[in-house]
């Protein structure tokens, strides 16, 4: 068991800056939308009604994390939610 974990511990500690941009505040991003919209809906807002705008707000690396997430978005020509 200790075996298969120190294999694996160079793979964990593989990531950088960028991926907290791309995954993790989309993670977050794509959760907010969801939650919001099935809110929306429960109230009897019809989907195709629905536009939120998420204001985001980020402080030394969050602050860093933003354009990161931003151009990702645009590269994949995705919408970012962002207002």
């Amino acid at each position: 068991m200790m075996t298969e974990w120190r294999r694996a511990q160079g793979h964990y500690w593989n990531y950088n800056v960028d991926h907290l941009g791309i995954y993790d505040i989309d993670a977050f991003v794509s959760k907010i939308v969801a939650v919001k919209t099935k809110e929306l809906q429960e109230q009897g807002v019809p989907k195709d009604k629905i536009q939120l705008k998420i204001t985001y707000v980020g402080h030394s690396m969050g602050g860093m994390t933003l354009p990161i997430y931003l151009i990702s978005k645009a590269r994949k020509n995705e919408p970012s939610n962002l207002y």
